[in-house]
């Protein structure tokens, strides 16, 4: 008889979110943005997203995925 025993260890994952082009989008339009997508390691674990800074509360965030969308704005009647 003998046992074999694995230990978990923590490993050192590099990964970057490819860079989401900036968009021009006119007033009363929705938009609907690209879900990130990853380059390098597969992350491990669950990767959140959220939305900061000072325009964060015009736009919506899917914390699942990282879609990012805005509903249609009419600037001349806020």
């Amino acid at each position: 008889d003998w046992t074999v025993t694995i230990l978990d260890v923590d490993e050192a994952v590099t990964f970057t979110i490819v860079a989401i082009p900036n968009a021009t989008i006119d007033e009363n339009r929705q938009y609907i943005g690209p879900k990130p997508e990853f380059s390098g390691d597969t992350p491990i674990g669950n990767v959140t997203y959220a939305l900061d800074g000072t325009d964060a509360g015009s736009f919506t965030i899917d914390t699942a995925t990282g879609q990012v969308s805005m509903i249609p704005r009419d600037f001349e009647a806020p």
